[in-house]
């Protein structure tokens, strides 16, 4: 198996619950192998159980570290899409109760390609980059879609080789295919050429 985000030969890495993951010797990138994908019915079954009530406090607090570095870099002039947004765009929801301008891109709720098009100061991503079939591909065009000194802002879990990984409750997700660690991160940074990368608590910032 290549590994789909620095297409450098993985390695069996683990067999858990009769799922097989790899491993990147380069990137150290985690992969779901490729016969265990869901198709899409399935995926989108998964997503519709998701939250739907954008006032509750929790959800919104989930996604807080995001909205929260938005409005701390950016003002309410400056354009931004929540890629991967979901059937519910709490992302965008909360961003415009503080006045800026979103937009929202889904796959499957919101398709509209025209918006991957266009050029923002910020997109923000949560919780998605871990779905990405094919990351290479869309961390480019995330990056193309960034205007100079652009943030990208992302919330995932990342893997650490020091951790379990069969007690890693991250990777049960049957939708979570792509798993990253700090390299994979680095290896974004500089293959993309973004300027910057930092890793908080609980969300990643790449700058352009």
């Amino acid at each position: 198996m290549i590994c789909t985000l620095c297409k450098t030969k993985t390695t069996l890495f683990s067999e858990h619950q009769e799922r097989a993951f790899y491993i990147c010797g380069n990137c150290e990138t985690v992969l779901l192998h490729p016969d265990y994908y869901l198709n899409n019915q399935e995926e989108k079954g998964r997503y519709d159980l998701h939250s739907d009530d954008v006032t509750a406090l929790g959800y919104q607090n989930f996604v807080k570290p995001i909205t929260d570095h938005v409005i701390a870099h950016f003002n309410k002039e400056h354009t931004g899409l929540d890629f991967g947004c979901g059937k519910t765009e709490i992302v965008k929801y909360v961003l415009e109760q503080n006045g800026y301008a979103v937009k929202g891109y889904d796959p499957f709720y919101f398709n509209d390609i025209s918006l991957l098009a266009l050029k923002y100061n910020y997109i923000t991503s949560c919780e998605v980059i871990e779905h990405l079939y094919q990351p290479r591909k869309v961390f480019q065009q995330l990056y193309d879609m960034l205007l100079p000194n652009g943030m990208l802002i992302l919330k995932t879990s990342l893997y650490s080789l020091d951790l379990n990984f069969e007690k890693w409750w991250y990777k049960n997700d049957p939708t979570h295919v792509t798993l990253y660690t700090q390299k994979s991160l680095e290896f974004i940074k500089k293959y993309f050429g973004f300027k910057s990368l930092e890793i908080f608590d609980k969300h990643i910032v790449l700058s352009k």
